[in-house]
């Protein structure tokens, strides 16, 4: 074709495309799905990257700046070393009566003022006082969103110290790692990834209509196996990741129990009996409000009154109570394991908790399965209350969480052999 001056040659020009790298000896239908799932997960650490990056006021600054150097001293050997010492010498002395002696409170204070005198002496240039006076105020503004720098276990420590039942867990821990290992040693995440999905577990349940029905965003957040991320993990005992769907945090969790499935949903997931919750220091009491237990199915509707720790407390908007329905049913996906819901509940409506008009909503499917001779792995899947940031459910899950069960399962035995 000629004209102005220009000449192009029309015939045509065969072209062959290179391979995309990465995508070699897919077909095109394949490769274009691979991309579309690395783009979302691309997309998924964009956002997380973004999360991260908080511009502190001075005032924020100031309060980090100290709760790292607070944390060297809590990190320290040496402090480290004076709080075992003192738990070494008095955890023979704490047992799992529900009565708490004279002198367990005692001992609680002598231990909160050598802590509280060790850390004055050994961090000088920070005023403990006032920095544990403003937490509950830093708690609630950029942090409540974004993690403070990795400060969170030291929050964690500095909340907690003066609270009676942590440190009553603290010993009963410490003792019950003399005198057993509860928690049997594996890859937990290969398990986790090993399991049936929720969906598939759910599939089978005897479950009602006004159940089923509110569990279809969890659901539909198993069906995308993708954008998962490490959140806690503490090997061979506990694994915790979270993802991002629209508007949820979705987490799932997965933990190791050296008991068989029936056992450990008599031990740590029967709440609609008393014993269960007197095990765990964030429950101050259960109410059943109805029961509608039939065949393998045990369905309650439970008031739940909390008390949760220290960094949990110091967010303005944690609940004392809560209602939830709950259910498990027997031999579910297969004999022997369990698979069951919990969903919060509003009990005036006999229904599920609108999750668009409150904030403390949260669902969950549990599933209990034996996976070796006597130990059990428990996977849960969750859309959690949006207002716990991440990296306080990271502080929970791992200062916390382990020495729970233990302290549950040991307690369990305990009061079975009674």
């Amino acid at each position: 074709v000629h004209g102005a001056g220009f000449c192009w040659n029309t015939r045509p020009v065969r072209r062959t495309a290179a391979p995309l790298h990465g995508y070699e000896g897919m077909g095109i239908e394949d490769a274009i799905a691979q991309a579309e799932r690395d783009a979302h997960a691309a997309g998924l650490a964009a956002q997380h990257a973004q999360d991260q990056y908080v511009q502190w006021t001075t005032g924020e600054r100031q309060v980090i700046d100290s709760l790292k150097r607070i944390g060297r001293v809590v990190n320290s050997v040496e402090f480290a070393a004076i709080s075992r010492a003192f738990v070494d010498e008095h955890k023979d002395k704490f047992d799992f009566e529900d009565e708490n002696k004279l002198e367990y409170t005692a001992l609680h204070e002598a231990y909160v003022e050598l802590m509280e005198g060790t850390l004055v002496a050994m961090a000088k240039d920070v005023d403990v006082e006032a920095l544990v006076a403003n937490l509950p105020e830093f708690m609630n503004g950029q942090a409540l969103h974004a993690d403070p720098e990795s400060t969170g276990a030291v929050i964690d420590f500095l909340l907690s110290l003066t609270e009676f039942a942590t440190f009553k867990s603290l010993m009963l821990a410490a003792r019950v790692d003399a005198e057993s290992n509860l928690g049997p040693s594996g890859s937990l995440g290969a398990l986790v990834a090993d399991e049936q999905g929720a969906t598939a577990a759910v599939q089978g349940l005897d479950l009602p209509a006004e159940l089923r029905g509110p569990l279809a965003p969890l659901l539909d957040v198993e069906a995308d196996p993708g954008g998962w991320r490490t959140l806690t993990e503490l090997k061979g005992e506990f694994l915790m990741e979270v993802r991002r769907s629209g508007k949820d945090r979705v987490v799932r969790m997965g933990m190791q129990v050296a008991m068989p499935p029936e056992e450990v949903y008599r031990a740590l997931f029967d709440l609609s009996d008393p014993r269960v919750a007197k095990r765990f220091d964030h429950f101050t009491g259960v109410a059943v409000l109805h029961e509608r237990h039939h065949g393998k199915v045990m369905d309650s509707v439970l008031r739940l009154h909390l008390r949760m720790p220290g960094i949990v407390r110091a967010l303005k908007m944690m609940p004392d109570t809560m209602i939830v329905r709950a259910t498990m049913e027997a031999d579910q996906p297969e004999p022997g394991s369990y698979t069951g819901v919990l969903l919060s509940w509003d009990a005036d409506k006999d229904c599920a908790l609108d999750r668009a008009k409150s904030k403390t909503a949260m669902m969950r499917i549990t599933t209990l399965r034996e996976t070796s001779p006597g130990v059990t792995t428990c996977t849960f899947l969750e859309i959690q209350p949006p207002f716990i940031p991440d990296w306080v459910m990271s502080v929970m899950a791992t200062n916390s969480m382990s020495r729970q069960i233990k302290n549950a399962v040991a307690s369990y035995k305990k009061d079975k052999a009674v």
